[in-house]
């Protein structure tokens, strides 16, 4: 404690039949004193901890409010969770999401929702659906049941190879 007089209380478990012989499992109250011991080092206690409750393992059922923290590596601040350095969309932040509906898993896939973009990137990138729209009315291309649809004013492919019809009848 950071105090002589701050309260706190220990728990401890017994493990040999000396009078030393004892395993501190939890502290509730001021946590500062638990910063580079045995039970501060398993519960990551840092020195500016404050009051709390310390343990191995905790049960609790109800409401857990929280602003900032960690759970699984997970961390969690104002408005957003993350793993990484919660940089969103970059390859040092594994997972990213925030209030304002940013989301991404790395640099590969960013949903940014101020802009309402999504980009998906890597060396293979699939999309498995039955039915699929991209665009907007009068300028799209769409899929469903076996069929294509390219819509638009004017439209222009550019290949030095294509071919329309089944592979042994075609234009």
């Amino acid at each position: 404690p950071t105090l002589a007089q701050t309260p706190y209380i220990d728990l401890f478990e017994r493990t040999g039949s000396d009078i030393y012989d004892a395993k501190m499992k939890l502290r509730l109250g001021d946590l500062s004193g638990l910063h580079g011991t045995r039970l501060g080092n398993e519960v990551a206690i840092d020195r500016e901890s404050g009051f709390g409750l310390a343990s191995e393992n905790v049960y609790l059922s109800g409401l857990i409010k929280a602003n900032s923290g960690s759970i699984g590596g997970i961390i969690m601040e104002d408005n957003k969770l993350f793993t990484g350095t919660g940089t969103h969309g970059n390859d040092n932040t594994g997972f990213f999401i925030d209030s304002a509906s940013n989301f991404s898993l790395g640099n590969r896939f960013v949903w940014d929702g101020e802009n309402k973009t999504l980009s998906v990137t890597g060396s293979a990138v699939t999309f498995e659906t039955p039915k699929f729209f991209f665009g907007e009315s009068g300028n799209s291309i769409s899929g469903s049941n076996g069929n294509i649809l390219i819509s638009g004013s004017s439209v222009q492919i550019q290949t030095p190879k294509f071919y329309l019809g089944e592979s042994t009848n075609y234009i």
